[in-house]
């Protein structure tokens, strides 16, 4: 029987889809250095109480084109980028599963036509939950605690604490609630894995 993945609590993992096009990826660390604020601020924190300035972004693509994506990702680093059309959905069914940040995206080539898109908003994941099955999944953790995963199984169960967008506590990975994905399944710029699914 074929179950769908849009329903019951089983974790889908964020991830970006097979097509994404090149002219559509984000540019940090090279574009209008040097930075004050670095991605890997919001990959490994919880809730962040420190002041962020507006995150600069460069694409190459034009905002007429790019504005179609719901979700934009960084060549560079982790980011979790989403349009305003997302956030206003977050903010209807989990808003207090994340913090949201300002964001500018301006044109990559310092040539062409400048503008500064404000449309999209860098999101913190602020909860982590214990989604992998750890007696079906296989994975390794070295001395340094470094966590290696060959084989991913998240739990059948309701393992979200009420939460409906997290990162996985171990990986790190941000997880949507199926009933959360089921509202971007059509949009430009994300796919939703099972764990069947993910790569490893």
């Amino acid at each position: 029987m074929l179950i769908n993945k849009f329903e019951g609590h089983k974790p889908l993992l964020e991830y970006i889809t097979s097509h994404y096009a090149d002219k559509y990826e984000l540019e940090y660390y090279k574009f209008e250095e040097p930075k004050k604020t670095d991605l890997y601020d919001l990959y490994r924190k919880g809730i962040v109480h420190k002041k962020i300035l507006p995150y600069i972004f460069g694409i190459k693509s034009r905002p007429e084109e790019f504005t179609k994506y719901d979700f934009l990702h960084p060549v560079c680093g982790p980011a979790f980028v989403v349009h305003n059309r997302v956030l206003k959905i977050f903010q209807e069914m989990c808003p207090d599963d994340f913090q949201r940040f300002d964001m500018v995206i301006k044109n990559l080539n310092p040539k062409g036509t400048p503008f500064e898109n404000k449309d999209f908003h860098m999101i913190n994941v602020t909860h982590r939950i214990k989604a992998l099955d750890l007696k079906k999944s296989i994975y390794e953790i070295d001395e340094d605690h470094m966590f290696w995963l060959d084989k991913r199984v998240y739990k059948d169960e309701d393992c979200w604490e009420g939460h409906l967008l997290a990162r996985e506590d171990l990986e790190g990975n941000i997880l949507f609630h199926p009933k959360l994905a089921k509202k971007f399944r059509r949009s430009k710029g994300i796919q939703f894995l099972s764990d069947a699914e993910a790569p490893c």
